[in-house]
């Protein structure tokens, strides 16, 4: 549990928990207490809407939801992000996976990192498991941080 939007999910998965459990219940408990009298405009995000706090949920009165890149998006975020060093079929090719923009900022963060520490570029290959290796962790509901 490392995040605040894991502690905001669910609640009663923390009863009889450790003490940093029972801490992260007393911040939800907490903000859950003070949403009631707040009086201003609060943004929340999250990855995982399934997963929020019913209790929370309630007290959110406007959500929006901003789905996925299509592809022809993706496809322009990956041009600007990644077009210095990839084809015209690459970049094609990778727009073909379902990824958000931050994943695409992922692949180019890893891109640039690769560059720094072999002094070239990955090539497509690398990029293309980078790629499904970012398709995979959202599937399976992981948020990756980093690399």
């Amino acid at each position: 549990m490392t995040t605040l939007e894991e502690a905001l999910s669910d609640r009663r998965k923390y009863e009889g928990k450790t003490s940093i459990e029972t801490l992260l219940q007393e911040v939800v408990n907490l903000l859950l207490s003070n949403l009631d009298t707040f009086k201003g405009i609060l943004l929340l995000t999250t990855n995982y809407p399934e997963r929020m706090d019913g209790a929370l949920n309630r007290r959110i009165p406007f959500k929006i939801n901003i789905p996925l890149p299509t592809s022809a998006t993706r496809r322009t975020i990956i041009e600007r992000e990644l077009g210095e060093w990839l084809t015209a079929e690459d970049i094609s090719s990778i727009s073909e996976y379902t990824l958000s923009g931050s994943n695409i900022r992922t692949l180019k963060q890893k891109s640039i990192n690769h560059y720094i520490l072999n002094g070239n570029y990955p090539d497509f290959t690398t990029i293309e498991k980078w790629c499904q290796s970012e398709v995979d962790g959202f599937a399976m509901g992981l948020k990756k941080i980093g690399f």
